[in-house]
């Protein structure tokens, strides 16, 4: 145990010195993003796959259902304030009562969920990838998104995977001790223990016609919340949905051109102007034009 931190210690030492100063980041998207967002208005948030655990001493984790409730309803709420913000239009969709009288769209959902961890030995093959480098990939789940089209008439559907995990007391006593074992065999008077909780998040927003995925990014920290999530969101792509289209608009100089027009007529003929009505001085100019009009023969 001792050893494989020891050489997990040095692994790390080795990564940090060879990136440099190098900035690399855990965002993917999609070769053709830009392009492929301008078609796309709606999203949806598909139901996150959370999992939290409880670590103790004998390695038997026990499942912590509560707060995989709560952890559960604060990323969609998360999700869907955030994907608004961006310019897209979040669908409200009830999964939970659809699921339950459609075993095929539950079947969809896992295939979805499935597909994309397979898409995701691809997207992170353990190569650090550049800033710059982020928009080169293409990946796809396939026809496991479809059905969700069909069901919620969203375009795009996000997906999200969250792990956490809190220690017991025994278990943090027990990593305490490890820690200063190890700091009394490398000689330092500083005892690195391991953090007492942790969590993992992986968010990946899918095209429901065509599977590919068009951006994705994951985040890691200590606390056991949607905060990491959170963070994982300021990267979110800066492209022009369809939803945020500008309607074309009458310009400035039309539209005076118009209130002029407008003004003019109003000039000509008053408000109050009836052509039934007609004055002795009408009449009189009337018949002084007519007498003065020559006579063709």
């Amino acid at each position: 145990m001792i050893i494989t931190r020891i050489s997990k210690l040095l692994l790390l030492t080795t990564i940090v010195f060879s990136t440099g100063c190098a900035t690399y980041t855990s965002v993917r998207e999609h070769a053709s993003l830009a392009e492929v967002a301008s078609d796309l208005d709606s999203v949806v948030v598909a139901p996150p796959q959370v999992n939290i655990e409880l670590r103790v001493f004998t390695g038997e984790n026990e499942p912590l259902t509560d707060k995989e409730d709560m952890v559960r309803d604060q990323l969609i709420t998360l999700a869907e304030k955030r994907l608004q913000e961006e310019g897209l239009k979040v669908i409200n969709f009830d999964f939970e009562n659809a699921i339950a009288n459609d075993e095929d769209l539950a079947f969809s959902l896992t295939q979805a969920k499935e597909a994309l961890d397979h898409a995701k030995k691809d997207l992170y093959s353990g190569k650090a990838v550049a800033v710059e480098d982020k928009a080169q990939f293409r990946a796809s789940l396939g026809p496991a998104v479809n059905a969700i089209a069909e069901h919620t008439g969203a375009e795009t559907v996000l997906l999200m995977d969250y792990y956490g995990f809190e220690k017991s007391a025994g278990l943090k006593t027990k990593d305490a001790a490890a820690g200063i074992l190890l700091a009394v065999l490398l000689g330092s008077s500083n005892a690195a223990i391991s953090a007492p909780s942790g969590s993992f998040v992986d968010l990946a927003l899918v095209d429901t016609a065509s599977g590919d995925v068009l951006w994705t990014n994951r985040r890691g920290g200590q606390a056991v919340n949607a905060l990491i999530a959170e963070h994982a969101f300021n990267e979110f792509p800066d492209v022009a949905w369809e939803s945020e289209a500008v309607i074309p608009t009458m310009n400035t100089d039309m539209e005076s051109t118009v209130a002029d027009s407008e003004n003019s007529a109003a000039k000509v003929i008053p408000a109050s102007y009836d052509p039934d009505a007609t004055t002795a001085e009408d009449t009189a100019d009337t018949k002084a034009a007519i007498a003065t009009q020559p006579i063709n023969q």
